[in-house]
């Protein structure tokens, strides 16, 4: 599959640019798959103090984070960043943290009382948790509270898949009580999911902070916060450094 031969089946409206801000996510996705297959296979074999593939898992795991990278450029020039800010942004925002609807939304035969629901957010997709959990990346605070209200907003089994990893054997454990070059193959993939958070970051200057200096509308609380409502730059920085921070000695 590439961004190319893919379409969506339905859409908010019938613009290629919204097609390929939705499809790249999907393509990000499909390249963490050995990444996930790699982490839970390290760890069943961990769990009977077997380390003698953990190499080859890491080294699956850092081209894993690679590819999701390379993926994630795609995303410009194929999204149009005027197009995605003032046409399509507002209408991915949702009404949890959104000073335009401070009470939620009323869903009028279904509750009697406003609901609140975060927008889109790549945080809800289940990949990157993985992959921080199994690592070993942690995150505290405001961030870390916020990543574990996204998973309320994924499939149960993905949600589960994270808690399942994270309680599991530790890969940094057993990097770090071994020899230097599975301690650098870990450090290898904490700065391959160090540039994968930094080309995020990129893409939030170019469709986000660019565009909202340039011309602000009717979505101007959505210049410095994400759809799902973080303060986005200051929130994808601090999860950077979490992840710097965990590199082996």
């Amino acid at each position: 599959m590439s961004i190319e031969n893919l379409s969506l089946i339905y859409s908010l409206d019938s613009s290629r640019d919204l097609e390929v801000f939705l499809l790249i996510p999907l393509l990000v996705e499909l390249c963490s798959v050995p990444a996930v297959i790699a982490i839970i296979t390290a760890q069943q074999s961990l769990a009977k103090n077997d380390k003698s593939d953990l190499l080859a898992h890491l080294a699956t795991i850092k081209t894993s984070l690679q590819d999701m990278r390379v993926v994630l450029k795609q995303m410009f020039p194929g999204c149009n960043p005027a197009v995605f800010y003032h046409q399509h942004r507002p209408l991915l925002s949702g009404w949890e943290d959104n000073p335009s609807m401070p009470d939620g939304l009323l869903y009028e035969g279904v509750s009697d009382s406003p609901q609140k629901f975060s927008g889109g957010s790549a945080a809800q997709s289940s990949a990157v948790q993985v992959i921080d959990a199994g690592l070993g990346v942690s995150h505290s605070g405001r961030e870390g509270k916020f990543l574990v209200r996204m998973r309320d907003y994924m499939p149960p089994n993905q949600a589960g898949l994270i808690s399942h990893i994270a309680e599991g054997p530790s890969i940094r454990d057993a990097c770090l009580s071994a020899t230097g070059e599975l301690k650098n193959s870990y450090n290898e993939c904490l700065k391959a999911l160090e540039l994968l958070r930094t080309e995020h970051l990129i893409l939030v200057a170019r469709y986000i902070t660019t565009p909202s200096n340039t011309n602000r509308g009717e979505a101007d609380h959505l210049a410095d916060q994400g759809t799902g409502g973080t303060a986005l730059a200051t929130f994808l920085k601090r999860i950077r450094q979490d992840t710097a921070e965990m590199k082996l000695p």
